[in-house]
């Protein structure tokens, strides 16, 4: 029985590395998927000049808002839709005021920039703005 329970506490300490990797890497590529597809959805949300309003995507360093409105600062806030991460990851980002804009009826950003998505155990990933519009 002895021999049984060593056997598998040492099979368990050798799969646990392994597991810890494969949960890292898909908080990761979840976020990413996560904020690309919060930037898409203000991009479609402008270009079909919903509220008749600006749309974008705000970045802090736990947590992006889906807002309308002119400007983060000037937005409407009861039509906020906040999405956070886990504590592990880390949000930064290029754009100026950390906020990805688009305005109405228009499916070009006002700034290009990128989002970076990064864990405490060094996997990162990012979400890209082009100059055209897309979202990679």
């Amino acid at each position: 029985m002895l021999v049984v329970v060593s056997i598998f506490v040492v099979i368990a300490g050798l799969s646990f590395p392994p597991l810890s990797r494969f949960y890292t890497s898909q908080q990761v590529i979840d976020s990413r998927s996560q904020v690309a597809e919060a930037i898409r959805t203000a991009q479609a949300r402008s270009m079909a000049q919903i509220h008749g309003m600006s749309h974008g995507v705000f970045v802090e360093e736990h947590r992006f808002t889906l807002f309308q409105g002119p400007s983060f600062a000037n937005r409407s806030t009861t039509l906020d839709t906040v999405f956070s991460v886990a504590e592990s990851l880390n949000l930064s980002t290029t754009f100026p005021d950390n906020q990805v804009l688009f305005l109405r009826g228009e499916q070009i950003p006002q700034a290009t920039g990128t989002v970076m998505i990064s864990h405490i155990n060094g996997r990162a990933d990012q979400v890209e703005v082009l100059e055209n519009g897309r979202v990679e």
